[in-house]
């Protein structure tokens, strides 16, 4: 449109009556929307206009290439905005967490296990906390959404084969997902628990003996604990 209209004002002025219009030389849409391109780019390199009709010409092609460069760049920045919005809040939560620990003098080898974890649960499953993602949800999509996430695991654990679906389902929806560091422990000899464990990935050690470091078993996917401080009566089993 810009190529048409920069070719009318040259023919308008004249075809070649000026240094700076069209002077018919050559293949004509092509030379006119270099022209249009360049205006609209404003990257310089043009004729000066001299007639007064040429000035108002470039005047208003160089408001209308500002505008349509503008908002092209805005568009960019969204699109980029929209793609990294992620990695921004994880960035964001990671950053005021920092700052936190630094105000009130955290030891440093607590800050980087806390880094640590921030960088390991990004890196392992692109967000630091599924339930804030959903629980926006009704309880009805919610559920849905837990049943595609976690229900293939849990119904192949043998705790839960037999187990009324219904009553899967409902524990399904309170199904909390945690991620833990390589050489974290879960939990230790002594506590009272109150929390079962599935795992869904990676890999838990059961340690101890005289010096706290020998591999009784390796659990992996699919398997539990700390089942039985919910089934205990009267409280957590240690």
């Amino acid at each position: 449109c810009n190529a048409c209209l920069y070719y009318w004002g040259s023919a308008y002025e004249g075809l070649g009556s000026t240094q700076w219009v069209y002077d018919g030389q050559g293949n004509s849409y092509i030379r006119c929307y270099y022209f249009a391109v360049k205006t609209l780019i404003t990257i310089g390199g043009l004729p000066d206009p001299t007639t007064l009709f040429e000035i108002i010409f470039q005047l208003i092609n160089y408001f209308v290439g500002v505008f349509a460069f503008s908002i092209m760049i805005g568009q960019m920045r969204d699109v980029v905005g929209a793609a990294t919005a992620g990695q921004t809040y994880y960035r964001a939560c990671m950053d005021n967490t920092v700052k936190y620990m630094a105000s009130y003098r955290i030891p440093k080898d607590v800050q980087n296990r806390v880094k640590t974890w921030y960088n390991y649960t990004w890196q392992s499953q692109g967000m630091l906390d599924e339930q804030e993602l959903l629980v926006q949800l009704p309880d009805k999509m919610r559920l849905d959404i837990a049943v595609d996430v976690n229900y293939d695991i849990v119904s192949k654990v043998s705790l839960f084969q037999g187990c009324d679906r219904q009553m899967i389902f409902d524990m399904l929806k309170r199904l909390r997902s945690v991620v833990y560091l390589p050489g974290d422990y879960v939990c230790k000899k002594g506590e009272v628990g109150r929390e079962m464990y599935i795992i869904k990935a990676g890999e838990v050690q059961v340690v101890g003996g005289p010096d706290g470091k020998t591999v009784f078993v390796t659990l992996r996917a699919g398997s539990v604990f700390g089942e039985i401080s919910l089934l205990a009566v009267g409280g957590g089993n240690r």
